[in-house]
């Protein structure tokens, strides 16, 4: 299986959580956990498609004062990957593939309206690639799973001047991603991912 960092999983408790509760982490971190995304998504043509996402928790590690998560994402029969997370009080960031490269803040914590960070590495063409990530202010969003409060991170992806990708995630705390949109400009295509069922680890 291929690991990659694009699609995010997600949550502890099927019920939505305060987001007072400071404590709370942004990452499910039970082992056996299942949680299931529906996925809309639209083609150049116009034409829409449906689909859906579960990802398990496989491993659950300690590491200093975070977890590391290990999760597998299936989209179907042979259509699977798996991504590695850090997550703790600092927030959630993707453990890359390769040794010794740095981890990517998905979500820094704690986080406030406006907050924003940039990331740097190589892009196509021999083109800088620029990753700007904006927090943005606190929102209730209703997905088939329930209503979250939740804390908006706008992320762009730029090759030079160009925008390659722009993306949404919705987080709520004690839960975690319940909500992306995601464009990518160069194909012309777009994609919204809501939560749609939570299955707890035993």
């Amino acid at each position: 299986m291929t690991r990659y960092l694009t699609f995010v999983a997600l949550l502890t408790a099927a019920a939505p959580l305060a987001a007072e509760d400071k404590d709370a982490l942004y990452f499910p971190t039970k082992q056996g956990t299942k949680l299931v995304y529906e996925v809309r998504r639209t083609a150049p043509s116009g034409g829409e498609s449906t689909g859906a996402l579960t990802d398990t928790i496989v491993t659950v590690e300690t590491k200093g004062d975070a977890f590391r998560v290990l999760i597998v994402h299936s989209s179907g029969p042979g259509k699977s990957g798996n991504s590695l997370w850090e997550v703790s009080s600092k927030g959630l960031f993707a453990v890359p593939a390769k040794e010794g490269d740095p981890k990517a803040a998905e979500l820094k914590l704690p986080a406030k309206d406006g907050d924003t960070w940039t990331t740097e590495s190589k892009g196509a063409e021999g083109k800088t690639r620029t990753t700007t990530y904006k927090v943005g202010k606190e929102v209730v969003v209703e997905v088939p799973a329930g209503k979250f409060k939740t804390i908006p991170v706008e992320t762009v992806v730029r090759d030079g001047d160009d925008v390659v990708r722009t993306t949404m995630n919705w987080y709520a705390p004690g839960v975690g991603l319940v909500k992306r949109s995601n464009k990518v400009n160069k194909l012309n295509t777009e994609s919204v991912m809501v939560l749609k069922e939570i299955k707890p680890g035993k």
